[in-house]
């Protein structure tokens, strides 16, 4: 398996056995795929990934934030951070390459009509990504750092809409499902552990949310096919409570996966994603971005945000990286703090430009395994005055 360490547009790591599409769209804001290989480190670099998408002017701004919590590592767990049809904040979609035609429409919103959202305002509603007579997988999913050891736990919760006074159903296909997923990857992207849960169906409950936890353990030599050739799953064998990284981690990717078969309609809504890491070093977190999913911000309140370790790990301020339009203007950054909570700020934007920009935070521990650094790269667009 060749090494997909690589950057992309609202993406960690490449998923081990496929691709993501070619290119996302977030409204209003159009994102554009973009690659850099990077080398492996022979340190343990833990990043938090964190996507960036807003636009810069002079003028005023609409600001939405996360409060970021030590152990749940996802980011816009219950999708608040955009709405419309986009992809989430914080998370990358994948789609087979047969889905490609089906640009910029895509299988998936997020939304509140119908307004049953299992906490807050909004939920990913997702649905067949190809209608070309075949099963297909599309996936929506967030990548961390890790190493051997570390626990998790994770669970989604999962609804189909059976309609209302003022709503027609739309009920997942009676041989459509959808599961949450955890996978343990190594430096090269290979898998190394994989577990999931159980099946939604529709037979399982209508317009009723319902949690599903990550408990079932599978094989990774017993490969089972979903009649979709781009994405491969394994056979259960055995039942969990917790998740423990085997040895060789590097990476775990938490992802939620929705199978259409054939041509069948319907849609399943996702909401109140969690992937707790309840042991082992957790990744430095980034929180209090700004800006974050604005429309109009003075360019000269430039970029500022927070990198704090639940672990109580020192982070040096040389380890605190901003990439702006492929360069790295790190030491332009004014840092601020405390040993383990940083405060940053950068001053250097500027009007009329469209900016891509990613924040590699890094920890240098005595872990006995090399990580390949994987970070997000969101574009940053500056509209003309």
């Amino acid at each position: 398996m060749k090494t997909q360490s690589e950057i992309q547009v609202a993406g960690a790591s490449t998923p081990f056995n496929y691709s993501p599409a070619s290119s996302i769209a977030i409204y209003p804001i159009e994102l554009a795929r973009v690659k850099k290989r990077l080398p492996a480190r022979q340190i343990a670099d833990w990043y938090l990934n964190r996507r960036i998408a807003f636009g810069l002017i002079c003028g005023t701004l609409l600001l939405s934030a996360r409060t970021s919590q030590a152990v749940e590592l996802l980011g816009n767990t219950s999708f608040e951070q955009n709405g419309g049809h986009v992809i989430p904040v914080s998370w990358t979609r994948y789609a087979p390459p047969p889905a490609a035609i089906y640009q910029p429409f895509g299988n998936y919103w997020v939304e509140n009509n119908p307004p049953v959202p299992h906490s807050g305002s909004q939920y990913w509603k997702q649905w067949g990504s190809c209608y070309d007579g075949t099963n297909n997988v599309a996936t929506l999913y967030q990548v961390f750092s890790s190493s051997a050891g570390s626990i998790y736990q994770a669970s989604g919760w999962f609804y189909t809409f059976g309609g209302d006074a003022t709503h027609n159903p739309d009920i997942i296909g009676s041989d459509c499902y959808a599961w949450a997923q955890i996978s343990f990857l190594n430096s090269s992207s290979n898998l190394l552990a994989l577990y999931k849960s159980a099946p939604f169906t529709a037979s399982a409950g209508i317009s009723t949310w319902l949690q599903y936890p990550v408990t079932n353990a599978c094989d990774v030599s017993q490969p089972v096919s979903v009649g979709d050739p781009f994405f491969t799953t394994y056979a259960v064998t055995g039942s969990v409570s917790q998740l423990v990284a085997p040895l060789g981690t590097a990476r775990v990717r938490y992802e939620f996966c929705y199978l259409q078969a054939t041509n069948e309609g319907g849609s399943c809504y996702f909401d109140d994603a969690s992937l707790n890491q309840i042991s082992g070093p957790v990744p430095p977190l980034i929180s209090n971005l700004f800006p974050l999913n604005m429309i109009f911000v003075p360019p000269t309140n430039g970029i500022h945000f927070n990198v704090s370790s639940p672990s109580g790990f020192t982070i040096n301020n040389s380890s605190i990286h901003l990439i702006v339009n492929g360069t790295d203007v790190s030491g332009s950054l004014a840092i601020s703090g405390s040993s383990s909570n940083k405060n940053v700020l950068y001053s250097g934007l500027q009007c009329n430009l469209v900016h891509t920009a990613s924040i590699p935070v890094t920890y240098s521990l005595s872990l006995p395994a090399s990580r390949n650094p994987h970070t997000q790269n969101p574009r940053i667009e500056t509209p003309r005055t």
